[in-house]
């Protein structure tokens, strides 16, 4: 949690005017923390009920939707609540849009290595993020 507190302090600080954007359903303490912190927050579409699965046409679709430049709070692995990821190909679209969009990925992957039980896999989407050559959070 200290790592989330930090970058949202330093998003807060240093991007005053962002707005943070998080999974619908998320991890409760996300949207906590930015409330008393006092940033606003808008959820993206992640999971999709009926078919038990992530929804990422309407995630994609969200993120081309939100303001370029927008922070999006991201689960690479292991996603609290729903346990449910992107596949390797999804990632791949998710970080094209975001390139595309200019978006800051803030990544919060507090399940690294026990989503899949392979550290390599469940590092899938920050490494391929890594080769974009551009910044995030990383907690």
């Amino acid at each position: 949690m200290g790592g989330l507190r930090l970058g949202m302090e330093m998003m807060k600080r240093f991007f005053p005017e962002s707005i943070l954007y998080t999974s619908a359903p998320d991890y409760p303490p996300h949207k906590g923390m930015a409330k008393l912190l006092g940033i606003p927050n808008k959820d993206y579409r992640y999971y999709n009920k009926e078919k038990i699965e992530v929804d990422i046409e309407c995630m994609l679709e969200d993120f081309n939707l939100a303001p370029d430049g927008s922070f999006m709070l991201i689960q690479p692995c292991g996603h609290n609540p729903t346990g449910m990821d992107p596949t390797k190909e999804q990632w791949d679209s998710i970080i094209e849009v975001m390139v595309k969009k200019n978006h800051f990925p803030f990544f919060d992957m507090a399940y690294h290595g026990i989503a899949t039980g392979c550290f390599e896999d469940d590092a899938y989407a920050v490494r391929a993020w890594g080769k974009t050559g551009k910044p995030c959070f990383l907690s």
